[in-house]
């Protein structure tokens, strides 16, 4: 085992510069405990802390989207009540489901911008807009689409579509 290897045991929660994670990313893959590729991320994190949400479109493919701090408790919240299973509809370039949580606004805003994942609260509806089109009315921004933003661009009214905790252990 190499010195990196065994500091990188020692610490526990361990925060890295994700940018140079190769010796770091070999010695996780080969305990078989990478679950993400950690190569999208130039930044540091704490394994622990981040919240990501994999999105699949049945049939089409999966991206995967990261919570933020523009609405922390509703974001939160959303986190708590996954998975969730449902059909797709569609408004121009905005994918919208009813979800089973009624929360007021927390820090809503008039427009959005593409790959922004947001809770719309008159119809307890989650949002992913992945092109030009703006919120019908004020919304709650809770994340960003972070890999597979294109995928949406397939969707279609009606498709199923499954949205679940993705956890990155390091």
């Amino acid at each position: 085992m190499s010195n990196l290897a065994r500091r990188s045991e020692s610490i526990q929660p361990c925060l890295i510069e994700l940018g140079n994670l190769d010796p770091i990313e070999e010695y996780a893959k080969s305990r078989g405990k990478l679950q993400l590729d950690i190569g999208l991320y130039s930044r540091k994190i704490r394994g622990e802390g981040l919240k990501l949400i994999e999105i699949e479109l049945e049939g089409k493919g999966t991206a995967t989207a990261e919570l933020d701090q523009r609405n922390p408790n509703i974001a939160h919240e959303f986190y708590k009540i996954l998975p969730i299973e449902t059909k797709v509809k569609l408004w121009g370039e905005e994918i919208y489901f009813e979800i089973p949580l009624e929360l007021d606004d927390e820090n809503a805003s008039a427009s959005s911008r593409k790959g922004d994942i947001s809770y719309w609260s008159p119809g307890n509806a989650f949002c992913i807009f992945f092109g030009t089109t703006q919120p019908y009315s004020p919304v709650n921004h809770i994340g960003n689409v972070i890999e597979g933003l294109d995928l949406f661009q397939n969707a279609r009214d009606g498709d199923r579509i499954v949205l679940n905790r993705k956890q990155i252990i390091i």
